[in-house]
């Protein structure tokens, strides 16, 4: 709870900084999209801890092969199998998004190496693992952030309503592009853009 509060307040400050004179009408909105994707990207935490126990068990990981897997995923990149850039970059997003909300299990206490033969099963696993984040996890953030553009044309002002989610979308990117540091968790939104592609 500390964390949202001082996550909030430093992005008010930034925004009352740059853009409270600014004139722009749709500054207000935009901040407020900002908020609205980190708060939904928190709930897809859990489904993704829960997606690794669920591939793990898939390929018949012992119970060591499903913390090391675990292990494998948060800190040992070096270890993926080759999965090609798309999956590889996918797997990268979703551990981002699943780390931003906190609530990692504790996968590094008395971790063991699992049994040689498990080696091919953890690499099946972990492909398995990226394709549920393209396939899955992308999808279910593409339709948090496309309620996130409707509800922000709503509350544009009238007269810039007419031009629609996809301007929106838009001058979202665009400011995240330009001005990283004004954003909460930019890195965060970075990640979830290039998964919902």
């Amino acid at each position: 709870m500390h964390s949202e509060r001082t996550s909030d307040l430093t992005y008010t400050d930034i925004y009352n900084t740059l853009y409270k004179n600014t004139g722009s009408p749709e500054y207000p909105v935009l901040k407020n999209m900002d908020l609205e994707l980190n708060r939904a990207s928190w709930k897809h935490a859990r489904p993704f801890y829960r997606q690794i126990a669920i591939e793990a068990n898939k390929f018949g990981l012992s119970g060591a092969g499903i913390q090391y897997m675990f292990w494998v995923v948060f800190e040992n990149r070096k270890s993926w199998p080759n999965m090609g850039p798309s999956l590889t970059r996918a797997l990268a997003d979703c551990i981002v998004i699943a780390a931003n909300a906190g609530g990692v299990p504790n996968y590094s206490r008395n971790l063991e190496v699992p049994p040689i033969d498990e080696e091919n099963l953890l690499d099946k696993a972990i492909v398995s693992l990226a394709n549920w984040g393209s396939d899955v996890l992308g999808p279910a953030l593409k339709r948090d952030w496309d309620r996130i553009v409707a509800n922000g044309v709503k509350s544009l002002p009238e007269d810039m309503k007419r031009k629609g989610p996809s301007w929106l979308d838009n001058r979202f990117r665009s400011e995240l592009a330009k001005h990283p540091w004004g954003f909460v968790h930019s890195a965060l939104l970075r990640s979830i853009f290039d998964l919902i592609e």
